[in-house]
Protein backbone atom coordinates (compact mmCIF):
# COMPACT_ATOMS: atom_id res chain seq x y z
CA UNK A 1 0.00 0.00 0.00
CA UNK A 2 1.22 3.28 -1.16
CA UNK A 3 2.16 6.01 1.53
CA UNK A 4 0.34 9.03 1.81
CA UNK A 5 2.06 12.55 1.28
CA UNK A 6 0.96 15.63 2.28
CA UNK A 7 2.54 19.23 1.62
CA UNK A 8 3.97 21.36 4.11
CA UNK A 9 2.64 25.41 4.16
CA UNK A 10 5.08 26.12 1.50
CA UNK A 11 3.26 23.78 -0.80
CA UNK A 12 6.71 22.88 -2.15
CA UNK A 13 8.03 20.23 -0.49
CA UNK A 14 5.89 17.35 1.27
CA UNK A 15 6.10 14.87 4.13
CA UNK A 16 6.51 11.16 3.64
CA UNK A 17 4.73 9.94 6.74
CA UNK A 18 1.65 10.67 8.48
CA UNK A 19 3.38 10.71 11.72
CA UNK A 20 5.03 14.38 10.50
CA UNK A 21 1.06 15.84 9.63
CA UNK A 22 0.13 14.57 12.71
CA UNK A 23 3.35 16.47 14.33
CA UNK A 24 2.83 19.88 12.72
CA UNK A 25 -0.85 19.59 13.05
CA UNK A 26 -0.61 19.53 16.97
CA UNK A 27 1.78 22.57 17.05
CA UNK A 28 -1.38 24.05 15.04
CA UNK A 29 -3.58 23.46 18.58
CA UNK A 30 -4.00 26.44 20.20
CA UNK A 31 -6.42 25.85 23.40
CA UNK A 32 -7.68 23.46 25.15
CA UNK A 33 -11.54 22.80 24.48
CA UNK A 34 -13.74 20.89 26.91
CA UNK A 35 -17.13 20.15 25.83
CA UNK A 36 -20.29 22.29 27.44
CA UNK A 37 -20.86 21.47 31.49
CA UNK A 38 -23.28 19.32 32.95
CA UNK A 39 -23.92 21.47 35.44
CA UNK A 40 -27.22 23.33 35.51
CA UNK A 41 -27.24 26.77 34.68
CA UNK A 42 -29.74 30.22 34.20
CA UNK A 43 -29.10 33.08 32.88
CA UNK A 44 -31.04 36.02 31.47
CA UNK A 45 -30.64 37.61 28.11
CA UNK A 46 -30.61 41.27 27.75
CA UNK A 47 -30.70 44.09 24.85
CA UNK A 48 -29.36 47.59 26.50
CA UNK A 49 -31.59 47.76 29.58
CA UNK A 50 -34.82 45.15 28.59
CA UNK A 51 -34.41 41.37 29.44
CA UNK A 52 -35.41 39.74 25.99
CA UNK A 53 -34.89 35.99 27.41
CA UNK A 54 -35.12 33.78 30.29
CA UNK A 55 -32.81 30.79 29.59
CA UNK A 56 -32.27 27.58 31.94
CA UNK A 57 -31.07 24.22 32.26
CA UNK A 58 -32.54 21.11 33.65
CA UNK A 59 -30.68 17.71 32.53
CA UNK A 60 -29.74 17.62 28.99
CA UNK A 61 -32.35 20.46 28.07
CA UNK A 62 -32.18 23.98 27.89
CA UNK A 63 -35.40 26.12 28.02
CA UNK A 64 -35.87 29.43 26.68
CA UNK A 65 -38.67 31.61 27.15
CA UNK A 66 -38.09 34.98 25.07
CA UNK A 67 -39.66 38.46 25.19
CA UNK A 68 -38.42 39.59 22.40
CA UNK A 69 -39.98 39.76 18.84
CA UNK A 70 -37.42 41.40 16.93
CA UNK A 71 -34.97 38.72 16.04
CA UNK A 72 -31.77 41.33 16.27
CA UNK A 73 -32.14 41.63 19.87
CA UNK A 74 -32.64 37.86 20.57
CA UNK A 75 -29.89 35.75 21.14
CA UNK A 76 -31.73 32.54 21.61
CA UNK A 77 -35.30 31.42 19.60
CA UNK A 78 -37.87 30.88 21.97
CA UNK A 79 -37.65 27.08 22.40
CA UNK A 80 -36.17 24.20 23.93
CA UNK A 81 -32.57 23.35 22.89
CA UNK A 82 -29.92 20.54 24.05
CA UNK A 83 -26.84 21.59 26.01
CA UNK A 84 -24.84 21.49 22.59
CA UNK A 85 -27.15 24.08 20.44
CA UNK A 86 -26.89 26.05 23.71
CA UNK A 87 -23.22 26.15 24.20
CA UNK A 88 -22.98 26.97 20.12
CA UNK A 89 -25.35 30.06 20.68
CA UNK A 90 -23.04 30.85 23.17
CA UNK A 91 -20.12 30.35 21.63
CA UNK A 92 -21.16 32.70 19.16
CA UNK A 93 -20.46 35.37 22.34
CA UNK A 94 -16.75 34.11 22.88
CA UNK A 95 -13.47 34.88 21.45
CA UNK A 96 -12.59 32.61 18.12
CA UNK A 97 -10.89 29.64 19.66
CA UNK A 98 -8.65 29.43 16.99
CA UNK A 99 -6.91 33.08 17.66
CA UNK A 100 -3.11 33.25 18.71
CA UNK A 101 -3.86 35.09 21.95
CA UNK A 102 -6.48 32.52 23.16
CA UNK A 103 -4.49 31.35 25.73
CA UNK A 104 -3.61 34.74 26.98
CA UNK A 105 -7.43 35.42 27.01
CA UNK A 106 -8.30 32.72 28.74
CA UNK A 107 -6.04 33.61 31.63
CA UNK A 108 -6.97 37.05 31.82
CA UNK A 109 -9.88 35.88 33.06
CA UNK A 110 -8.67 33.10 35.47
CA UNK A 111 -9.73 30.51 32.95
CA UNK A 112 -7.32 27.51 31.84
CA UNK A 113 -10.13 25.88 29.21
CA UNK A 114 -12.03 26.98 26.05
CA UNK A 115 -16.01 26.35 27.85
CA UNK A 116 -18.22 28.79 26.19
CA UNK A 117 -20.81 29.22 29.70
CA UNK A 118 -17.31 30.14 31.60
CA UNK A 119 -16.10 32.58 29.42
CA UNK A 120 -19.63 33.93 28.60
CA UNK A 121 -19.48 34.40 33.03
CA UNK A 122 -16.31 36.58 32.76
CA UNK A 123 -17.23 38.87 29.62
CA UNK A 124 -20.89 38.79 29.60
CA UNK A 125 -21.03 37.85 26.01
CA UNK A 126 -20.02 41.43 24.98
CA UNK A 127 -19.41 42.24 21.35
CA UNK A 128 -19.22 45.61 19.77
CA UNK A 129 -21.30 45.03 17.03
CA UNK A 130 -24.60 44.79 19.20
CA UNK A 131 -25.91 45.78 22.52
CA UNK A 132 -26.86 41.93 23.72
CA UNK A 133 -25.56 40.76 26.84
CA UNK A 134 -25.78 37.90 29.90
CA UNK A 135 -26.80 38.50 32.96
CA UNK A 136 -25.88 35.67 35.59
CA UNK A 137 -28.17 34.96 39.16
CA UNK A 138 -27.21 37.27 41.81
CA UNK A 139 -25.42 40.22 39.46
CA UNK A 140 -26.60 43.92 40.22
CA UNK A 141 -25.47 44.86 36.86
CA UNK A 142 -27.09 47.19 34.35
CA UNK A 143 -26.12 47.31 30.62
CA UNK A 144 -23.35 50.75 31.35
CA UNK A 145 -21.44 48.83 33.33
CA UNK A 146 -21.47 45.72 30.61
CA UNK A 147 -21.33 47.28 27.54
CA UNK A 148 -18.58 48.71 25.65
CA UNK A 149 -20.38 51.35 23.19
CA UNK A 150 -21.03 54.00 24.72
CA UNK A 151 -22.71 55.44 21.35
CA UNK A 152 -26.61 54.86 22.77
CA UNK A 153 -29.14 56.11 24.81
CA UNK A 154 -30.94 54.74 27.34
CA UNK A 155 -34.01 55.00 25.28
CA UNK A 156 -34.95 51.21 25.21
CA UNK A 157 -37.23 51.82 22.49
CA UNK A 158 -34.81 51.40 19.16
Amino acid sequence: MEEMKFFNKDNNTHSDTTSQLLKESSKALTVNYAPPHLEDFSLEVWWKNRLTAKVHSEGTKVYVESTEKNPMKRLFPNMTLSRYQASEVLKMRCWDPGRPDIRELLAACGLTKYVPLDIVRKTHGVSYNDFLWIKFPGEDLRAEDVLVRTDWSNDDND
